[in-house]
């Protein structure tokens, strides 16, 4: 059961080496990349990204800046899913803000390179899986794990299948 929503998603973000997110592409159709994990996070409100300017991600972001953002812990087979919107930031305060020692070898100009932008990924609806395990080929779904996942996100969630859609978790 995921008792404390901030910091089991926070964990994850913070543990793991990757992230992935999601977005639409020009002809419309949803493309999901690996991104190195986030580089500073406010809660699991705001989630900051290194990336190239000139990737696909990022035109199709200024296009339309819904996305949705994956972490996922693969020992127990859980994860957290987050959709929200991406704001592209190139200005020089944002870049140094997660600027880090060793990016010169993906940035080689620094942090004036122009192929290095920032993607600021702020939340607006979040999906946990409530219980991961497979157990003799079923999921192993427990309603009494969903009532208090529920209590979680302050009965804003809704119920889809065996994950927990919620709007607004608590700082």
């Amino acid at each position: 059961m995921m008792r404390d929503p901030q910091q089991t998603i926070g964990n994850m973000a913070d543990k793991y080496s990757t992230a992935l997110i999601s977005y639409i592409d020009e002809e419309r159709y949803p493309v999901t990349k690996a991104m190195l994990k986030p580089r500073e996070r406010r809660g699991i409100k705001e989630f900051w990204f290194t990336t190239n300017t000139s990737s696909n991600k990022v035109k199709c972001f200024r296009k339309n800046p819904k996305a949705s953002i994956y972490f996922v812990d693969k020992r127990y087979f859980r994860g957290a899913s987050s959709a929200g919107t991406v704001e592209v930031l190139e200005t020089p305060e944002a870049k140094e803000r997660i600027w880090r020692e060793g990016d010169t070898m993906y940035y080689p100009e620094g942090v004036t390179d122009p192929d290095y932008c920032v993607l600021k990924f702020i939340h607006t609806l979040s999906q946990a899986s409530l219980r991961g395990n497979q157990q003799g080929g079923e999921w192993g779904y427990d309603p009494r794990r969903f009532e208090a996942a529920k209590k979680d996100c302050r009965l804003s969630g809704v119920r889809s299948g065996r994950h927990l859609y919620c709007r607004h978790w608590d700082e």
